[in-house]
Protein backbone atom coordinates (compact mmCIF):
# COMPACT_ATOMS: atom_id res chain seq x y z
CA UNK A 1 0.00 0.00 0.00
CA UNK A 2 1.38 3.43 -0.95
CA UNK A 3 1.74 6.25 1.59
CA UNK A 4 -1.17 8.15 0.02
CA UNK A 5 -3.39 5.05 0.17
CA UNK A 6 -2.40 4.50 3.81
CA UNK A 7 -3.26 8.10 4.71
CA UNK A 8 -6.62 7.77 2.94
CA UNK A 9 -7.40 4.56 4.83
CA UNK A 10 -6.66 6.24 8.16
CA UNK A 11 -8.84 9.20 7.19
CA UNK A 12 -11.79 6.91 6.31
CA UNK A 13 -11.38 4.89 9.50
CA UNK A 14 -11.34 7.99 11.66
CA UNK A 15 -14.44 9.27 9.93
CA UNK A 16 -16.30 5.98 10.38
CA UNK A 17 -15.58 5.94 14.10
CA UNK A 18 -16.72 9.56 14.50
CA UNK A 19 -13.28 11.05 15.23
CA UNK A 20 -11.97 14.28 13.74
CA UNK A 21 -9.41 13.19 11.12
CA UNK A 22 -5.83 14.29 11.51
CA UNK A 23 -4.45 15.69 8.24
CA UNK A 24 -1.70 13.52 6.76
CA UNK A 25 1.86 14.88 7.07
CA UNK A 26 2.68 17.45 4.42
CA UNK A 27 5.51 16.11 2.26
CA UNK A 28 6.62 19.70 1.65
CA UNK A 29 7.90 19.94 5.22
CA UNK A 30 10.67 17.47 4.48
CA UNK A 31 11.55 19.23 1.25
CA UNK A 32 11.65 22.65 2.98
CA UNK A 33 13.95 21.21 5.65
CA UNK A 34 16.18 19.70 2.96
CA UNK A 35 16.44 23.00 1.07
CA UNK A 36 17.15 24.93 4.27
CA UNK A 37 19.97 22.56 5.22
CA UNK A 38 21.48 22.80 1.74
CA UNK A 39 21.28 26.61 1.86
CA UNK A 40 23.07 26.74 5.23
CA UNK A 41 26.00 24.74 3.86
CA UNK A 42 26.13 26.33 0.42
CA UNK A 43 29.25 28.44 -0.21
CA UNK A 44 28.18 30.01 -3.51
CA UNK A 45 26.10 33.14 -2.64
CA UNK A 46 24.02 32.95 -5.80
CA UNK A 47 23.23 29.26 -5.39
CA UNK A 48 22.46 29.84 -1.70
CA UNK A 49 20.02 32.61 -2.63
CA UNK A 50 18.23 30.27 -5.05
CA UNK A 51 17.91 27.58 -2.40
CA UNK A 52 16.48 30.04 0.14
CA UNK A 53 14.04 31.28 -2.51
CA UNK A 54 12.90 27.73 -3.34
CA UNK A 55 12.32 27.07 0.34
CA UNK A 56 10.43 30.34 0.76
CA UNK A 57 8.22 29.71 -2.29
CA UNK A 58 7.37 26.23 -1.08
CA UNK A 59 6.52 27.52 2.39
CA UNK A 60 4.28 30.20 0.85
CA UNK A 61 2.42 27.53 -1.12
CA UNK A 62 1.95 25.60 2.10
CA UNK A 63 0.56 28.63 3.93
CA UNK A 64 -1.78 29.38 1.04
CA UNK A 65 -3.14 25.83 1.08
CA UNK A 66 -3.48 25.90 4.87
CA UNK A 67 -5.63 29.05 5.02
CA UNK A 68 -8.91 27.60 3.61
CA UNK A 69 -8.61 24.52 5.85
CA UNK A 70 -7.81 26.52 8.99
CA UNK A 71 -10.57 29.00 8.20
CA UNK A 72 -13.19 26.30 7.82
CA UNK A 73 -12.06 24.50 10.99
CA UNK A 74 -12.04 27.78 12.92
CA UNK A 75 -15.55 28.69 11.83
CA UNK A 76 -16.98 25.31 12.84
CA UNK A 77 -15.10 24.79 16.10
CA UNK A 78 -17.19 25.46 19.22
CA UNK A 79 -14.70 24.62 21.94
CA UNK A 80 -13.12 28.00 22.94
CA UNK A 81 -9.62 26.62 23.56
CA UNK A 82 -9.52 24.65 20.32
CA UNK A 83 -10.99 27.57 18.39
CA UNK A 84 -8.32 29.91 19.77
CA UNK A 85 -5.55 27.47 18.78
CA UNK A 86 -6.88 27.08 15.24
CA UNK A 87 -7.29 30.86 15.02
CA UNK A 88 -3.63 31.32 15.91
CA UNK A 89 -2.62 28.98 13.09
CA UNK A 90 -4.87 30.84 10.66
CA UNK A 91 -3.45 34.21 11.74
CA UNK A 92 0.11 32.94 11.34
CA UNK A 93 -0.54 31.69 7.80
CA UNK A 94 -2.36 34.91 6.87
CA UNK A 95 0.48 37.11 8.14
CA UNK A 96 3.10 35.09 6.28
CA UNK A 97 1.16 35.51 3.04
CA UNK A 98 0.29 39.16 3.68
CA UNK A 99 -3.49 38.68 3.88
CA UNK A 100 -4.65 40.91 6.75
CA UNK A 101 -8.33 40.26 6.01
CA UNK A 102 -8.07 36.85 7.70
CA UNK A 103 -6.21 38.31 10.68
CA UNK A 104 -9.01 40.84 11.16
CA UNK A 105 -11.62 38.10 10.73
CA UNK A 106 -10.15 36.19 13.67
CA UNK A 107 -9.74 39.35 15.78
CA UNK A 108 -13.44 40.17 15.37
CA UNK A 109 -14.73 36.63 15.88
CA UNK A 110 -15.94 36.46 12.28
CA UNK A 111 -18.47 39.22 12.98
CA UNK A 112 -16.93 42.17 11.14
CA UNK A 113 -19.70 42.47 8.54
CA UNK A 114 -22.56 42.39 11.05
CA UNK A 115 -20.95 44.65 13.65
CA UNK A 116 -20.21 47.75 11.56
CA UNK A 117 -21.37 51.00 13.16
CA UNK A 118 -23.03 52.82 10.29
CA UNK A 119 -22.41 56.53 9.85
CA UNK A 120 -25.65 58.37 8.97
CA UNK A 121 -25.96 59.65 5.42
CA UNK A 122 -26.57 63.31 4.75
CA UNK A 123 -24.75 66.53 5.29
CA UNK A 124 -22.65 67.14 8.38
CA UNK A 125 -23.29 70.20 10.50
CA UNK A 126 -20.64 72.79 9.63
CA UNK A 127 -18.55 74.24 12.46
CA UNK A 128 -16.84 77.36 11.03
CA UNK A 129 -13.41 78.09 12.49
CA UNK A 130 -11.80 81.36 13.44
CA UNK A 131 -8.05 80.99 12.98
CA UNK A 132 -5.99 82.36 15.86
CA UNK A 133 -2.45 81.42 14.82
CA UNK A 134 -0.60 79.49 12.12
CA UNK A 135 2.56 77.38 12.55
CA UNK A 136 5.16 76.23 10.03
CA UNK A 137 6.57 72.72 10.02
CA UNK A 138 10.18 72.14 11.06
CA UNK A 139 12.60 69.71 9.35
CA UNK A 140 13.78 66.79 11.47
CA UNK A 141 16.84 64.55 11.05
CA UNK A 142 16.13 61.62 8.72
CA UNK A 143 12.49 62.64 8.33
CA UNK A 144 10.61 65.18 6.25
CA UNK A 145 9.33 67.05 9.28
CA UNK A 146 9.26 66.95 13.05
CA UNK A 147 6.08 65.62 14.62
CA UNK A 148 3.90 68.23 16.33
CA UNK A 149 3.89 67.69 20.09
CA UNK A 150 0.67 69.01 21.67
CA UNK A 151 -0.18 68.62 25.35
CA UNK A 152 -3.07 69.68 27.56
CA UNK A 153 -1.23 70.72 30.71
CA UNK A 154 -3.94 71.99 33.08
CA UNK A 155 -7.58 73.10 32.69
CA UNK A 156 -6.37 76.55 31.57
CA UNK A 157 -3.12 75.76 29.73
CA UNK A 158 -1.99 73.83 26.65
CA UNK A 159 1.24 73.81 24.65
CA UNK A 160 2.69 73.13 21.21
CA UNK A 161 6.31 72.17 20.48
CA UNK A 162 8.70 71.50 17.63
CA UNK A 163 12.44 70.93 18.27
CA UNK A 164 13.49 74.60 18.25
CA UNK A 165 10.28 76.36 19.30
CA UNK A 166 7.56 76.04 21.92
CA UNK A 167 4.29 77.96 22.41
CA UNK A 168 2.22 78.21 25.61
CA UNK A 169 -1.49 79.16 25.46
CA UNK A 170 -4.20 79.87 28.00
CA UNK A 171 -7.72 78.46 27.93
CA UNK A 172 -8.93 81.20 25.58
CA UNK A 173 -6.22 80.52 23.02
CA UNK A 174 -4.14 83.55 23.96
CA UNK A 175 -0.36 83.15 23.59
CA UNK A 176 1.19 83.25 27.06
CA UNK A 177 4.85 82.58 26.26
CA UNK A 178 7.28 81.20 23.69
CA UNK A 179 10.46 79.17 24.10
CA UNK A 180 13.49 78.86 21.84
CA UNK A 181 15.74 76.04 23.10
CA UNK A 182 19.40 76.90 22.37
CA UNK A 183 20.10 73.68 20.48
CA UNK A 184 23.63 72.70 19.55
CA UNK A 185 23.56 69.29 17.85
CA UNK A 186 20.54 67.87 19.76
CA UNK A 187 16.87 67.84 18.75
CA UNK A 188 15.02 67.30 22.04
CA UNK A 189 14.40 63.52 22.20
CA UNK A 190 11.04 63.84 20.39
CA UNK A 191 9.35 65.58 23.32
CA UNK A 192 11.33 68.80 22.63
CA UNK A 193 10.36 70.77 25.74
CA UNK A 194 7.70 71.33 28.40
CA UNK A 195 6.22 74.47 29.94
CA UNK A 196 4.87 75.28 33.38
CA UNK A 197 1.68 77.39 33.50
CA UNK A 198 3.68 80.49 34.49
CA UNK A 199 5.87 80.28 31.35
CA UNK A 200 9.00 78.63 32.76
CA UNK A 201 10.15 75.64 30.75
CA UNK A 202 12.57 72.71 30.51
CA UNK A 203 14.18 70.76 27.70
CA UNK A 204 16.81 68.11 27.09
CA UNK A 205 19.20 67.12 24.33
CA UNK A 206 20.61 70.59 23.73
CA UNK A 207 23.74 68.65 22.99
CA UNK A 208 22.94 65.30 21.39
CA UNK A 209 22.53 62.65 24.07
CA UNK A 210 23.35 65.09 26.89
CA UNK A 211 21.14 63.13 29.37
CA UNK A 212 20.31 66.33 31.25
CA UNK A 213 17.18 68.27 32.19
CA UNK A 214 17.80 71.97 31.49
CA UNK A 215 15.69 74.57 33.35
CA UNK A 216 14.91 77.98 31.84
CA UNK A 217 13.14 81.08 33.12
CA UNK A 218 10.07 82.60 31.52
CA UNK A 219 12.34 84.92 29.54
CA UNK A 220 14.51 82.06 28.30
CA UNK A 221 17.43 82.51 30.70
CA UNK A 222 19.18 79.30 31.75
CA UNK A 223 18.62 78.54 35.45
CA UNK A 224 19.73 75.02 36.30
CA UNK A 225 20.87 71.63 34.98
CA UNK A 226 19.95 68.27 36.52
CA UNK A 227 21.64 65.08 35.29
CA UNK A 228 19.15 62.30 34.59
CA UNK A 229 21.08 59.96 36.90
CA UNK A 230 20.15 62.21 39.82
CA UNK A 231 16.48 62.17 38.87
CA UNK A 232 16.35 58.37 38.56
CA UNK A 233 19.48 56.93 40.23
CA UNK A 234 20.90 53.63 39.01
CA UNK A 235 20.06 51.00 41.63
CA UNK A 236 20.79 47.69 39.92
CA UNK A 237 23.41 46.03 37.77
CA UNK A 238 21.05 46.13 34.79
CA UNK A 239 20.86 49.92 35.08
CA UNK A 240 24.50 50.15 34.01
CA UNK A 241 23.47 49.21 30.48
CA UNK A 242 20.48 51.55 30.22
CA UNK A 243 21.55 55.01 28.96
CA UNK A 244 20.07 57.86 31.00
CA UNK A 245 18.25 59.76 28.29
CA UNK A 246 15.09 61.63 29.30
CA UNK A 247 12.58 59.80 27.15
CA UNK A 248 9.64 62.10 27.87
CA UNK A 249 8.70 64.97 30.20
CA UNK A 250 5.62 67.10 30.81
CA UNK A 251 4.03 69.43 33.36
CA UNK A 252 2.03 67.73 36.10
CA UNK A 253 -1.74 68.38 36.24
CA UNK A 254 -1.34 70.89 39.10
CA UNK A 255 1.31 72.92 37.28
CA UNK A 256 3.75 72.63 40.19
CA UNK A 257 6.44 70.50 38.59
CA UNK A 258 7.29 67.94 35.93
CA UNK A 259 6.72 64.21 35.44
CA UNK A 260 9.36 62.44 33.36
CA UNK A 261 10.91 59.12 32.36
CA UNK A 262 14.62 58.23 32.38
CA UNK A 263 16.20 55.48 30.29
CA UNK A 264 15.91 53.87 26.88
CA UNK A 265 13.54 51.08 25.79
CA UNK A 266 10.62 52.32 27.84
CA UNK A 267 12.69 53.80 30.64
CA UNK A 268 14.19 52.34 33.79
CA UNK A 269 12.12 54.63 36.03
CA UNK A 270 9.84 57.67 36.28
CA UNK A 271 10.33 60.74 38.44
CA UNK A 272 8.75 63.99 39.61
CA UNK A 273 10.78 67.18 39.87
CA UNK A 274 9.70 70.56 41.23
CA UNK A 275 9.41 73.68 39.09
CA UNK A 276 12.84 75.00 40.08
CA UNK A 277 14.54 71.60 40.25
CA UNK A 278 15.22 71.86 44.00
CA UNK A 279 13.10 68.80 44.87
CA UNK A 280 12.70 65.52 43.06
CA UNK A 281 12.00 61.86 43.70
CA UNK A 282 11.69 58.63 41.81
CA UNK A 283 8.06 57.55 41.48
CA UNK A 284 7.01 54.59 43.58
CA UNK A 285 4.94 51.75 42.10
CA UNK A 286 1.71 53.34 43.39
CA UNK A 287 2.52 56.72 41.79
CA UNK A 288 1.11 56.57 38.28
CA UNK A 289 2.38 59.10 35.70
CA UNK A 290 -1.13 59.02 34.17
CA UNK A 291 -2.68 60.04 37.50
CA UNK A 292 -0.13 62.86 37.87
CA UNK A 293 -0.74 64.23 34.35
CA UNK A 294 -3.78 66.01 32.95
CA UNK A 295 -6.54 63.36 32.75
CA UNK A 296 -6.49 61.23 29.59
CA UNK A 297 -3.78 63.30 27.93
CA UNK A 298 -0.75 61.10 28.59
CA UNK A 299 -0.55 58.58 25.76
CA UNK A 300 0.62 54.92 26.03
CA UNK A 301 4.20 54.62 27.23
CA UNK A 302 6.99 52.08 26.81
CA UNK A 303 9.09 51.32 23.76
CA UNK A 304 7.99 50.93 20.16
CA UNK A 305 7.66 47.14 20.51
CA UNK A 306 5.88 47.26 23.88
CA UNK A 307 3.47 50.00 24.97
CA UNK A 308 0.75 50.14 27.63
CA UNK A 309 -1.79 52.48 29.20
CA UNK A 310 -4.10 52.12 32.25
CA UNK A 311 -7.79 52.90 32.45
CA UNK A 312 -8.96 56.02 34.27
CA UNK A 313 -9.21 54.23 37.61
CA UNK A 314 -5.74 52.77 37.18
CA UNK A 315 -6.85 49.23 38.04
CA UNK A 316 -6.62 47.70 34.54
CA UNK A 317 -4.11 47.98 31.72
CA UNK A 318 -4.07 47.39 27.98
CA UNK A 319 -0.79 46.95 26.18
CA UNK A 320 0.67 45.72 22.95
CA UNK A 321 3.79 43.82 22.06
CA UNK A 322 5.33 43.27 18.64
CA UNK A 323 8.52 41.65 17.33
CA UNK A 324 11.27 44.07 16.34
CA UNK A 325 11.60 42.54 12.88
CA UNK A 326 10.05 39.94 10.60
CA UNK A 327 6.59 39.64 9.06
CA UNK A 328 4.78 39.85 12.39
CA UNK A 329 6.30 43.21 13.39
CA UNK A 330 3.40 44.89 11.54
CA UNK A 331 0.87 42.84 13.53
CA UNK A 332 1.13 43.68 17.24
CA UNK A 333 -0.70 41.67 19.86
CA UNK A 334 -2.97 43.71 22.13
CA UNK A 335 -3.59 42.27 25.58
CA UNK A 336 -5.90 43.15 28.46
CA UNK A 337 -7.27 40.96 31.25
CA UNK A 338 -7.53 37.45 29.75
CA UNK A 339 -7.93 38.76 26.18
CA UNK A 340 -5.34 38.71 23.41
CA UNK A 341 -6.00 40.21 19.95
CA UNK A 342 -3.54 40.34 17.05
CA UNK A 343 -4.26 42.79 14.22
CA UNK A 344 -2.51 44.98 11.68
CA UNK A 345 -0.95 48.03 13.31
CA UNK A 346 0.22 49.52 15.50
CA UNK A 347 -2.58 52.01 15.98
CA UNK A 348 -3.95 54.20 18.74
CA UNK A 349 -5.49 52.22 21.58
CA UNK A 350 -6.88 52.71 25.06
CA UNK A 351 -9.99 52.67 27.22
CA UNK A 352 -13.30 54.47 27.01
CA UNK A 353 -13.67 57.39 29.48
CA UNK A 354 -14.44 56.07 32.96
CA UNK A 355 -14.60 52.50 31.64
CA UNK A 356 -12.53 49.36 31.11
CA UNK A 357 -13.96 48.76 27.63
CA UNK A 358 -11.35 49.00 24.90
CA UNK A 359 -10.79 50.69 21.53
CA UNK A 360 -8.05 49.73 19.06
CA UNK A 361 -7.25 51.49 15.78
CA UNK A 362 -6.20 49.44 12.76
CA UNK A 363 -6.68 49.42 8.97
CA UNK A 364 -9.44 47.91 6.90
CA UNK A 365 -8.01 45.31 4.48
CA UNK A 366 -8.03 46.47 0.88
CA UNK A 367 -10.25 44.54 -1.55
CA UNK A 368 -7.42 44.84 -4.08
CA UNK A 369 -4.88 43.16 -1.78
CA UNK A 370 -2.57 40.77 -3.62
CA UNK A 371 0.28 38.61 -2.45
CA UNK A 372 2.91 40.47 -4.43
CA UNK A 373 2.06 43.91 -3.00
CA UNK A 374 3.63 45.79 -0.13
CA UNK A 375 1.98 46.09 3.30
CA UNK A 376 0.72 49.55 2.44
CA UNK A 377 -1.18 48.21 -0.58
CA UNK A 378 -2.95 45.45 1.36
CA UNK A 379 -4.73 47.77 3.77
CA UNK A 380 -7.20 50.56 3.25
CA UNK A 381 -8.87 53.24 5.40
CA UNK A 382 -8.31 53.56 9.14
CA UNK A 383 -10.92 51.87 11.32
CA UNK A 384 -11.44 51.45 15.07
CA UNK A 385 -12.47 48.22 16.81
CA UNK A 386 -14.35 48.08 20.11
CA UNK A 387 -14.35 45.37 22.76
CA UNK A 388 -15.91 44.85 26.15
CA UNK A 389 -13.42 44.24 28.92
CA UNK A 390 -14.27 40.52 28.84
CA UNK A 391 -12.95 40.40 25.26
CA UNK A 392 -16.32 40.38 23.47
CA UNK A 393 -16.08 42.18 20.12
CA UNK A 394 -18.86 44.80 20.13
CA UNK A 395 -18.43 46.76 16.90
CA UNK A 396 -16.26 48.85 14.61
CA UNK A 397 -16.40 52.15 12.79
CA UNK A 398 -14.57 53.45 9.75
CA UNK A 399 -13.01 56.35 11.66
CA UNK A 400 -10.24 57.15 14.15
CA UNK A 401 -10.44 58.67 17.62
CA UNK A 402 -9.74 62.40 17.95
CA UNK A 403 -10.59 63.16 21.59
CA UNK A 404 -13.19 62.83 24.31
CA UNK A 405 -16.26 65.06 24.22
CA UNK A 406 -16.54 68.09 26.50
CA UNK A 407 -18.74 66.10 28.88
CA UNK A 408 -16.11 63.40 29.19
CA UNK A 409 -18.43 60.42 28.64
CA UNK A 410 -18.39 60.07 24.86
CA UNK A 411 -15.62 60.17 22.25
CA UNK A 412 -15.09 62.03 18.98
CA UNK A 413 -13.98 60.21 15.83
CA UNK A 414 -12.90 61.49 12.42
CA UNK A 415 -13.92 59.57 9.29
CA UNK A 416 -12.34 59.51 5.83
CA UNK A 417 -14.55 62.43 4.72
CA UNK A 418 -13.18 64.59 7.56
CA UNK A 419 -16.46 64.45 9.42
CA UNK A 420 -16.27 64.44 13.23
CA UNK A 421 -18.61 61.92 14.82
CA UNK A 422 -19.82 61.78 18.40
CA UNK A 423 -19.90 58.15 19.54
CA UNK A 424 -21.63 57.03 22.72
CA UNK A 425 -20.38 54.21 24.98
CA UNK A 426 -23.31 52.22 23.58
CA UNK A 427 -21.72 52.65 20.11
CA UNK A 428 -24.43 54.94 18.78
CA UNK A 429 -23.47 57.79 16.44
CA UNK A 430 -24.82 61.11 17.68
CA UNK A 431 -23.73 64.37 16.12
CA UNK A 432 -22.08 64.39 12.69
CA UNK A 433 -20.10 67.61 12.22
CA UNK A 434 -17.36 69.02 10.03
CA UNK A 435 -14.92 71.77 10.94
CA UNK A 436 -14.48 74.26 8.10
CA UNK A 437 -12.04 77.03 7.24
CA UNK A 438 -13.30 80.48 6.17
CA UNK A 439 -13.27 79.32 2.52
CA UNK A 440 -15.64 76.45 3.50
CA UNK A 441 -13.04 73.70 2.94
CA UNK A 442 -12.77 70.92 5.51
CA UNK A 443 -10.37 71.42 8.45
CA UNK A 444 -8.94 68.04 9.57
CA UNK A 445 -8.35 68.15 13.35
CA UNK A 446 -4.93 67.32 14.80
CA UNK A 447 -6.01 67.67 18.44
CA UNK A 448 -9.17 69.10 19.98
CA UNK A 449 -10.03 70.65 23.34
CA UNK A 450 -13.85 70.51 23.13
CA UNK A 451 -14.41 72.02 26.58
CA UNK A 452 -12.48 75.12 25.45
CA UNK A 453 -13.90 75.06 21.90
CA UNK A 454 -10.32 75.25 20.67
CA UNK A 455 -8.17 72.91 18.62
CA UNK A 456 -5.22 72.43 16.31
CA UNK A 457 -6.04 71.68 12.67
CA UNK A 458 -4.07 70.66 9.59
CA UNK A 459 -3.79 73.14 6.76
CA UNK A 460 -1.56 71.78 4.01
CA UNK A 461 1.90 71.54 5.55
CA UNK A 462 0.97 74.01 8.25
CA UNK A 463 -0.80 73.63 11.58
CA UNK A 464 -3.32 76.19 12.80
CA UNK A 465 -4.84 76.96 16.19
CA UNK A 466 -8.50 77.86 15.77
CA UNK A 467 -11.68 78.46 17.74
CA UNK A 468 -15.22 77.41 16.85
Amino acid sequence: MSSKQCALALFVAATLYGQAPTPPPDAREAEIERLDNLAKDEKDPEQQRKLWQESWDLRQQQYQDDIPRFREEWRKEEDPKKKRKIGEELVRAAIQTDQPQFVLDVATGGKLAEKEIRIPNGNATALPLRILKSFDLEPYPYEKQAAWVIRRMTPDRFELWVPHHGWLFDGKGKLVNEAHPPRRDGVGRQWYGAFLPDGRWVTTDIWDYDRTLHFFSRTGKWRKDLPADKLVPRISEDDRWNPSIIGWCRCDKDGRGFVLSVGENGGRGDAWVSADGSKHHRLAENESPWKMSYPRDLEPKGMYTSLSIPNDRGDQTIGYTAPGHGNECAYPTYQWSETSVQIYGPGAFGFWPGSSNVYIATKEPSPQAKLDTSDEATVGPAITLFYNFDGTFTGWIKATRVSDTAGGHEMLFQDELNRVLTLTPGLQVGKVERFTYPDATAAPPEKLFPDLRLGFFKSGKKLVLARW
